[in-house]
């Protein structure tokens, strides 16, 4: 769900198939547009539309085989306004088109592959 300032309700937010549970969720820089982590290894890209008082979600993309199916994300993060950035428990850091739509099996680039070491964190510098 979409929560405002208030604590009520504006929108519920609603997955696609069978990605229930979220690990992590982030803003892009104009507040229009979601990075949903699910616990399934799968980033989910969502828009948010504003008309009046009413909030409307989509699902834009899930991106899937950057990261090992099963292995939960920890994060993700827009990097301007074409990318986004992942990570998780697999030891990976992969990088997406942001603009992306429908079902995406392969990222632009795994920037980092390290199965040893989860990445639990990373801080991007704008």
């Amino acid at each position: 769900r979409l929560i405002n300032g208030r604590g009520t309700c504006v929108c519920p937010i609603t997955l696609p198939e069978n990605h229930s549970h979220f690990t992590s969720v982030s803003w892009d820089s104009a507040g229009k547009n979601l990075a949903i982590c699910v616990s399934s290894g799968d980033l989910v890209l969502l828009s948010i539309e504003l008309n009046g008082s009413s909030v409307k979600s989509s699902c834009n993309a899930v991106l899937n085989g950057g990261h090992i199916q099963g292995r939960p994300l920890y994060g993700a993060a827009f990097c301007g306004d074409d990318l986004v950035l992942s990570w998780g428990v697999d030891g990976r850091l992969c990088l997406w088109d942001s603009k992306s739509n429908g079902s995406v099996v392969a990222p632009i680039s795994i920037l980092l592959a390290n199965p040893v070491y989860p990445i639990f964190t990373v801080d991007i510098f704008h």
